[in-house]
């Protein structure tokens, strides 16, 4: 990278992405700005379902949950992933089916985000709601700003991505030593 193109907003995105990968938090809501959370013990669910390469037949569907890990500290998450049946935009039968023209934006436009609520067993009124949307939307560890969905959503879409590069990896590597090629020692086949 060029010294010239190096800000201070890239070495503080650096460094909270750093403190972040070592077990650190960087953000976490006020609680007592937090509509509802310091009163009624609260777990914040996302949900993303990962599938493979236009053309790719055979490749399971990788669906992640990620959830808040510790009561008043929603700004910590850990994450699950499992395989399903492939293309399958639904996780199970849990959810209907969305467009797949839904989430699509014109170049230069607001990304526009819908939630829809599952399960309020907390009885939020419909301000408080959109204020700890709005709140979570604050706590990606990576970012000091506001990212454009709540970070649960961002950390589901992050799993994804990373498990998607990791089982390409594992599927070059068969393709190699399926050609003759040699494998990486110590890489264990996952199915």
């Amino acid at each position: 990278m060029a010294p010239t193109r190096v800000n201070d907003q890239y070495f503080t995105n650096l460094l909270l992405k750093i403190n972040a990968k070592l077990g650190w938090m960087n953000l976490m809501l006020a609680t007592k700005q937090t509509p509802s959370i310091p009163e009624v013990p609260t777990i914040i669910l996302s949900m993303d379902v990962s599938h493979g390469s236009p053309g790719q037949y055979g490749i399971p569907s990788i669906v992640f949950v990620i959830s808040s890990s510790q009561y008043h500290l929603i700004s910590r998450y850990k994450a699950s992933v499992r395989t399903q049946s492939p293309k399958l935009e639904m996780i199970d039968s849990l959810f209907k089916q969305v467009s797949d023209k839904e989430d699509e934006g014109m170049i230069g436009t607001t990304r526009h985000t819908y939630y829809h609520v599952l399960l309020d067993q907390i009885g939020f009124s419909a301000d408080n709601l959109q204020e700890l949307v709005h709140s979570l939307s604050y706590v990606y560890q990576r970012s000091t700003t506001a990212i454009f969905v709540v970070a649960p959503i961002f950390y589901a879409h992050l799993a994804s991505s990373q498990v998607g590069t990791f089982l390409k990896f594992i599927d070059a590597l068969e393709t190699s030593s399926s050609h003759g090629g040699a494998t990486a020692p110590g890489v264990i086949s996952i199915s």
